[in-house]
């Protein structure tokens, strides 16, 4: 079983139980000081960080709870715009799922973090059994969450080598490497080697390598402190991040995810979910639909006003649509999540007794008893149409193709969905990439602003095919092993655009030039011993990355 929190003791009352009806003051007090009492000692074994850095304040908690409040204080924690206390996201959490070669199932995850599962996240690296109680390790990793922004990387970069220059703590503390002792891995956190030395060392002009303007960097394992036998043995790492550009872009966050099996088994059917708990506004008239040629979940307003109510604030006329959408992989089905009573009334419902068998059947697109959902109006009863569908309401409403809660006339209520990804294989010593994207849009009526997220979903996807620069696509996010080193030369540097890369081996080589902010400016492949390079940009600090046969190298460049 997972760690418990509160003594071992079971917390079956959550915020969103109280959901089901509204909520008046003096429920709410009393809920507050329910909420301190009980979670006082919770709170002290959270972190949590807001990525603020465009239209939308996210809060994230470690571990494993995209979006609640601060401190998983109840509260929804996914503000758009921010400042106005208004949410599409209530929360949101991962779970990932596997079987081995003998076909056992093993499924790491936790479902709101009041509920207990079979096994469950823990903060920080996979260590050695003995580390995890260590005061070194909990010195670490006791909150094992970063957060970094583009600017203060520039700043250090342009003046790491200054007299008077003090690095700042952000980029000091990087988990880039791993103490291997404590049996962790030596590199974790994505970083720029800049004197090639496989050590993160920022005094020597080493930082962070992220995406955005601003990231936040998060570490979770399921090993930690009393695993039991359905745990996987992987350790996780979460890079959300952000952009301020001034199109969709400013109403998006990013995730990356890298899943690392640092087990000894090979597993296939490989599952990556992420349970959403869409809350548009006021949370109890809401419904849900998917797009699966675009990769896309989304949850929208049951009509064209959303009420305040409940002690929630709601958006008034034309609510928006809220998104999640995969980039880097097909989605494999999005489904309703429910618990052990099978109507359609209890998707406004949960139960934490549910198993990690019912989570798996949910992340393979059947019901929790393994029957496999319906195509039609209602999901959950497979006899209703004879077709079974991995693709909960994959229609249009604003169009008005295919099924649509609201054209099946649904009551709207309270939704959640477990959207999933899938990898044939997963062996032992190597990780997974996977690239998603939380798009929004409120520029229209509320049916209409479903179609527009539906075409920002299409954008998003040209994007990510284009030059445009996400995790998934560098050398060192892949699915490999550990890469080593390779070793070439820039010369002249500084340059005036006009440079060569030298290499040792005729092998073939794949080079990337970036700029500052991590954005592709070329590309190209080649065999040659030395390439001759000519870039027409402005002057500045530029990184070429260069890969082959495994291995990768990055150098920094001046253009003057």
């Amino acid at each position: 079983m997972s760690q418990n929190i509160c003594d071992n003791k079971k917390i079956s009352v959550t915020y969103k139980d109280f959901k089901l009806t509204k909520i008046q003051l003096s429920m709410k007090l009393s809920l507050f000081f329910f909420f301190f009492i009980v979670f006082t000692s919770y709170a002290q074994n959270v972190s949590s960080s807001i990525l603020d850095h465009n239209n939308i304040s996210a809060n994230i908690n470690n571990p494993n709870s995209f979006f609640d409040g601060s401190n998983n204080d109840g509260l929804p924690g996914y503000e758009i715009p921010k400042g106005s206390g208004r949410h599409t996201i209530y929360s949101a959490h991962l779970s990932v799922g596997a079987e081995d070669i003998n076909g056992a199932t093993y499924v790491s995850s936790s479902i709101y973090e009041q509920t207990e599962w079979t096994s469950g996240w823990f903060f920080g690296p996979i260590a050695n059994a003995s580390a995890y109680s260590s005061t070194q390790y909990y010195n670490l990793y006791h909150n094992s969450i970063w957060e970094i922004s583009t600017n203060e990387i520039t700043e250090h970069v342009q003046n790491y080598e200054q007299p008077n220059y003090v690095i700042p703590e952000a980029i000091l503390e990087w988990p880039g490497n791993g103490n291997a002792s404590l049996g962790i891995a030596h590199d974790l956190a994505p970083y720029v080697d800049v004197n090639n030395d496989g050590y993160y060392t920022p005094l020597e002009g080493d930082y962070p390598e992220i995406r955005g303007d601003k990231a936040v960097y998060v570490i979770i394992n399921d090993q930690s402190t009393n695993p039991d036998d359905n745990a996987l043995g992987i350790e996780v790492h979460l890079m959300f991040y952000q952009y301020h550009i001034g199109n969709y872009l400013s109403n998006t966050t990013f995730l990356n995810t890298r899943v690392f099996n640092r087990s000894s088994r090979d597993y296939f059917n490989f599952k990556e979910s992420i349970l959403m708990d869409g809350d548009i506004g006021f949370y109890f008239d809401d419904y849900l639909g998917c797009n699966s040629r675009k990769n896309l979940a989304y949850f929208y307003n049951g009509d064209m006003i959303d009420e305040s109510d409940g002690g929630t604030l709601g958006y008034g006329e034309n609510p928006p649509c809220q998104g999640l959408m995969s980039l880097s992989h097909d989605m494999s089905s999005f489904v309703v999540y429910v618990s052990q009573v099978p109507s359609w009334d209890s998707i406004s419902g949960f139960s934490n007794e549910d198993t990690d068998e019912d989570l798996w059947n949910h992340m393979n697109g059947n019901n929790y008893d393994g029957i496999p959902f319906s195509s039609g109006c209602s999901p959950l009863d497979s006899s209703e149409s004879g077709i079974t569908s991995l693709y909960h309401f994959d229609g249009n409403p604003y169009t008005n193709q295919g099924i649509s809660e609201i054209e099946c006339g649904s009551p709207s209520g309270d939704r959640r969905g477990i959207f999933t990804i899938s990898e044939n294989s997963f062996p032992k010593n190597t990780s997974i990439c996977a690239d998603f994207a939380f798009i929004y849009d409120r520029s229209g009526g509320f049916l209409e602003n479903v179609n527009n997220v539906i075409n920002i979903a299409g954008a998003m996807r040209n994007l990510y095919e284009s030059n445009f620069s996400f995790p998934c696509e560098l050398t060192n996010f892949n699915q490999l092993p550990e890469n080593q080193n390779l070793s070439f030369e820039v010369y002249p540097n500084p340059n005036n655009g006009l440079f060569n890369v030298q290499f040792d081996s005729d092998a073939l080589k794949k080079i990337q030039i970036k700029d500052s902010k991590g954005r592709l400016i070329d590309r190209i492949e080649t065999h040659l011993n030395t390439q001759v390079l000519e870039l027409n940009v402005q002057s500045g600090i530029y990184f070429i990355e260069v890969s082959s046969e495994n291995r990768i190298g990055i150098k920094r460049i001046i253009i003057e």
